[in-house]
């Protein structure tokens, strides 16, 4: 039994092990909390951390790997539909104590970490060094590739690294029970791992190739195969490809429609005729030399990434890299630059084992180059004698792998950013928990792994889009996020045209739907911000006629100019007869001034109305103008063309222009100044005044153009002085300040510009409105401020703003 004195010799003892146990707890420790962060931060998506926690989820309620997010390619609706990866159910139980995502996260954290122990005894067998096998441990925890996966979801590639380096290990200490245990529980992640196995299995039979030989040349087969390392080696190919071959027809068997990833198209199908890609890949050499050198740099830089972190060393064993042949060939005959990119993705997964094994092997080798370079040359032998050689290789050694360090950021362009949860994040979070933990929901890829565990739950992207007629409950949806695409944008809209879907909850950019719902919208969000009454911009224009058979009927649009023509709004078969013409709505006055009027007419007579006052009466043939004084804000508008009988050889034509205070001519009354409505069509509170949505929908109910938001609230001022507020915009602006119109640009822009504007501002509370009218293109509107005291224009802190009006 040790005693307490003993302590100190025992620790020095197993010095590695503990370095490496506390490296490996450290490991899992950091980068569980900071992907759980990441997590939090709304960084993670629906592929593939929302699919593995929905099929584990539906797992341990009952419907085994039960999934919806892909329900397009797999309306099974099975994940063995898409990929065979049984290890999952090593997950299910303690998914089934602890059913949140952070189980998934730190699982993968921990799997990782563990890796590092097969590794680093495999290390120390082949190099018998305690010090090198901890180095290359600790090499592997640091691995910027594996590092990158951690940080992307979640995915079952991760047991790899583990399994590999333990088959390794147990192949070279010919532990063969263990070593088969590690080749099945590999084979398990997922089908490609069959066509790995392959090449491991050929990998022992290369290594035993002096023996296969001997023993094939004098046709003792009995002995060849009573070697239990070549005999094992067989076994591993075999099972290898009856893996890959069996796991691909259970796919099919659940999923018959699997469709092969499109990357694959220009050699076939893999999926449905694999004899038949293979055949295509052999006989179409000039295709597979372009393939394989597409995107040469991108490859290039992907072996680099692969590569340096372990100083190239695994280039000095070659047959054991190769192990991973497989997966090199998918990646460099692929157009699709997941496969060939070193970081972020879980595909590292596939080779990581490799780089290392091999590396190993490298440094052995590198011992037998040293043997060749004497050290009884002169200079070595003074070198030897005056200079200390451990402070030759500690130097060398730091020396390299700062070259090494700094070659791998600049030339990857590695940006580490940590992840921060931020007050949109919260609000994303609470609105989440509003839905019903049954419910059906369709949202964004970013959304969905916080609502992913449920039964029903859909997600759109630009390139990935349900084909079929699903029900869902519920649409949450984050405007302010990338992952909010014009392709979700346009189905979202769609589906509130028809009252299918309104808004229940809205706050900042997220908008949760609820189907059939006719209350009100709730905010679930504090006082600070500012209120963003959202308006789709155009006018009603309604024409009454009556068909062959002397029957009334009506033909409605929404137009965004008030010009009636056969060739622009009037259908060709009512302007051959009489009929009356409308238009009707609201006019905004974006300042205060004297506008003026033409109502032009032809082929009937018209009338223009100006909140519910007749200001232009014009007969056919004729033009009449007028001028007003009008204010701020909206006005009713009614437009009456009524055509003649008396006049239908005249093809109909109505048209009313105006000549604004900005304008030295009549022009035509742009949309941004015509509304259907005076109120808002929705409106929500958002925490700062930045708004970049590109071509999409700003919300549910808006258009992708052709809208106006009017932006309303209170903004503290923390001291008197002179304040400086700058905007910028791709459209018509206006800033109000205390009623009073400090900024006005209405004009037609080519590309965004910047407004300023300094102004005098006393301590308290000052109210604004903001009218930005967009027309076409992608909307772009912020407003950042100068206090006193400040070099640089910044965002107004959302605590100094305030959307309700009291």
């Amino acid at each position: 039994m040790p005693k307490l004195n003993d302590a100190p010799l025992i620790i020095q003892r197993h010095k590695a092990i503990i370095i490496l146990a506390i490296s490996i707890l450290t490991y899992t420790v950091l980068f569980s909390y900071l992907t759980i962060q990441k997590h939090y931060a709304f960084e993670s998506t629906a592929w593939d951390l929302g699919i593995y926690e929905q099929v584990l989820w539906s797992t341990v309620h009952g419907r085994i790997f039960w999934y919806t997010v892909e329900i397009a390619i797999n309306p099974a609706c099975n994940f063995f539909g898409i990929h065979f990866s049984p290890i999952l159910f090593m997950l299910v139980p303690i998914y089934a104590i602890f059913q949140t995502t952070e189980t998934l996260l730190v699982s993968q954290t921990l799997i990782a970490g563990l890796a590092a122990v097969p590794l680093y005894k495999l290390a120390l067998y082949e190099t018998k060094s305690q010090k090198q096998a901890l180095i290359f441990a600790l090499l592997y925890l640091g691995y910027p590739p594996m590092v990158s996966m951690l940080f992307f979801d979640f995915h079952v590639q991760v047991f790899l690294p583990l399994l590999f380096f333990s088959a390794f290990y147990y192949f070279r200490r010919k532990k063969w029970k263990l070593y088969f245990l590690s080749i099945l529980l590999s084979l398990m992640v997922i089908e490609f791992v069959g066509l790995i196995v392959v090449f491991f299995g050929l990998y022992g039979i290369w290594s035993n190739r002096k023996k296969v030989l001997r023993m094939l040349r004098s046709l003792n087969f009995k002995g060849l195969f009573s070697e239990k390392s070549i005999a094992s080696s067989v076994i591993t190919m075999f099972l290898g490809a009856a893996f890959f071959l069996l796991a691909k027809r259970l796919v099919l068997m659940i999923n018959p429609t699997a469709p092969p990833h499109p990357n694959w198209q220009a050699f076939g199908d893999p999926v449905h005729d694999l004899s038949g890609f293979i055949f295509n890949l052999l006989t179409n050499p000039v295709k597979v030399v372009s393939m394989f050198f597409a995107s040469a740099d991108q490859k290039l830089l992907y072996l680099f990434g692969l590569l340096a972190p372990v100083v190239f060393l695994s280039l000095l064993d070659l047959p054991s890299l190769l192990i991973a042949t497989p997966w090199f060939l998918a990646a460099f005959l692929s157009n699709y630059p997941p496969y060939y990119t070193p970081l972020g993705y879980q595909y590292v997964a596939f080779v990581t084992p490799f780089v290392f094994i091999s590396a190993i092997y490298g440094v052995k080798r590198l011992k037998t180059l040293k043997q060749k370079f004497s050290y009884n040359y002169q200079f070595v032998k003074f070198f030897r004698k005056h200079v200390s050689i451990k402070a030759c290789k500690f130097i060398g050694t730091l020396f390299l792998m700062l070259i090494i360090i700094t070659a791998y950021v600049n030339i990857l362009g590695i940006n580490v950013e940590f992840p921060t949860v931020t007050e949109h994040d919260h609000l994303v979070e609470k609105i989440v928990k509003l839905i019903p933990s049954n419910a059906s929901v369709l949202t964004q890829n970013d959304l969905l792994p916080h609502l992913s565990r449920r039964f029903y739950i859909y997600a759109i992207t630009d390139t990935f889009n349900l084909t079929e007629n699903l029900n869902f409950d519920y649409i949450l949806i984050d405007t302010q996020h990338p992952w909010y695409t014009y392709a979700l944008a346009k189905l979202v809209y769609n589906l509130t045209r028809n009252n299918k879907f309104n808004v229940q909850y809205a706050a900042d950019g997220i908008w949760l739907l609820k189907r059939n719902y006719s209350g009100n919208v709730t905010f679930p969000v504090g006082e600070n911000g500012v209120l963003v009454k959202f308006y789709n911009q155009g006018i009603k224009m309604r024409i009454l006629y009556k068909d062959n058979s002397g029957n009334d009927l009506t033909y409605e649009k929404t137009v965004f100019s008030i010009i009636g023509a056969v060739n622009f709004d009037i259908p060709q078969k009512v302007a051959k007869e009489t009929f009356n013409l409308t238009f009707e709505g609201w006019l905004y006055i974006p300042i205060d001034g004297e506008y003026s009027f033409r109502l032009e007419s032809i082929g009937g007579f018209s009338n223009f109305y100006l909140d519910a006052q007749e200001l232009l009466r014009a007969d056919s043939h004729s033009k009449e103008n007028c001028s007003v004084m009008l204010e701020r804000g909206f006005h009713s508008i009614r437009i009456e063309y009524e055509r003649s009988n008396a006049d239908l050889s005249n093809i109909p034509y109505i048209f009313l222009t105006w000549k604004p205070p900005w304008k030295d001519h009549f022009t035509f009354i742009e949309s941004s100044f015509l509304y259907l409505k005076k109120s808002p069509d929705i409106s929500a509170p958002f925490l700062n005044m930045e708004w970049k949505f590109g071509i999409k929908n700003p919300s549910p109910l808006t258009h992708e153009d052709a809208f106006s938001t009017f932006i309303k609230g209170r903004i503290y001022i923390p001291q008197d002085g002179k304040y400086t507020f700058e905007i910028t915009h791709n459209g018509y602006v206006s800033f109000i300040l205390d009623g009073q119109i400090i900024l006005s640009v209405l004009k037609v822009l080519n590309s965004s510009m910047q407004s300023e504007i300094e102004i005098y501002l006393k301590q308290g509370f000052h109210t604004f409105q903001i009218d930005y009218m967009k027309l076409h293109g992608d909307l772009l509107l912020t407003v950042e401020w100068l206090p006193p005291g400040k070099s640089n224009f910044e965002k107004i802190p959302s605590n100094y703003l305030f959307w309700n009006e009291s």
